[in-house]
């Protein structure tokens, strides 16, 4: 299998350049073997064929004809479904951490609730205050 893929990469200017088979091409970008053919003899994608007459396709010059199928492609998830079970320990100890969070933000709620209430009755009462002034808010009326 490695010497497939390293028979399929080649070295140009220092960078590797992934030569990918009809089939691949086509399983890259979401399409069948004979649309990609069909793109190749319109001219919309340039492939060379090999010593077997087999085509192959630069994966560079797959993505640039179908831009937006590589991408929708690669963005797809996978079909094999991965284990997302967390262990029972693990998930006992994101509860506490929930729990802890959760009370400290009603503790933050609750200090902001009596916050406002404090700043409130300071105005309250500064407001009192003011309206006790005598002649062009100077003088204190007694």
């Amino acid at each position: 299998m490695n010497d497939e893929k390293t028979k399929n990469q080649t070295l140009l200017n220092g960078n590797i350049h992934m030569k990918l088979s009809l089939k691949e091409a086509a399983d890259k970008i979401g399409m069948v073997k004979s649309s990609v053919q069909k793109s190749i003899k319109d001219g919309r994608l340039s492939a060379k064929k090999d010593e077997k007459g087999r085509y192959e396709i630069d994966a560079s010059e797959l993505h640039r004809a179908f831009p937006n199928k590589f991408n929708e492609r690669r963005k797809t998830p996978k079909t094999e479904q991965k284990n997302t079970e967390l262990p029972n320990s693990q998930v006992i100890a994101y509860e506490v951490q929930i729990k802890i969070l959760t009370d400290t933000l009603n503790e933050a709620r609750s200090d902001r609730d009596e916050w406002r209430k404090q700043a409130q009755n300071l105005v309250l009462t500064d407001q009192r205050k003011s309206k006790r002034r005598g002649f062009l808010g100077l003088f204190q009326k007694f």
